[in-house]
């Protein structure tokens, strides 16, 4: 959630509220034991790195940056309606997927 104020407003606050991420597809869906990349494309994933986490059950997953274009940068960007994750290596156990942007999150299980 935003909070500011606006000149025009005197010190009135002004609160804006984002919509919660929405996830339309992981891909791939298998990922091996040995730990890979996917990819989870979806919607209002902003684009502030520094507010987004992802977890596959109770593991942090890192999050690679990238430009809107599909182009990985160097800073701490994410696109909009994309989100490139790195798997560790593990199991082989299905656990539920929860992204996270700035407080408001969904699970796919």
């Amino acid at each position: 959630m935003y909070r500011g104020t606006l000149s025009d407003y005197g010190s009135q606050k002004i609160y804006l509220n984002y919509s919660a991420p929405e996830i339309d597809n992981i891909s791939p869906m298998n990922v091996s034991t040995l730990g890979g990349n996917v990819t989870i494309t979806g919607d209002n994933f902003g684009d502030d790195l520094t507010v987004v986490s992802v977890y596959y059950g109770k593991e942090k997953l890192k999050v690679h940056p990238f430009s809107s274009s599909g182009r990985r940068l160097a800073g701490a960007s994410t696109s909009h309606e994309e989100l490139i994750v790195e798997i560790p290596e593990g199991e082989g156990l299905t656990q539920d997927l929860s992204v996270t942007i700035d407080g408001q999150s969904v699970v796919v299980s």
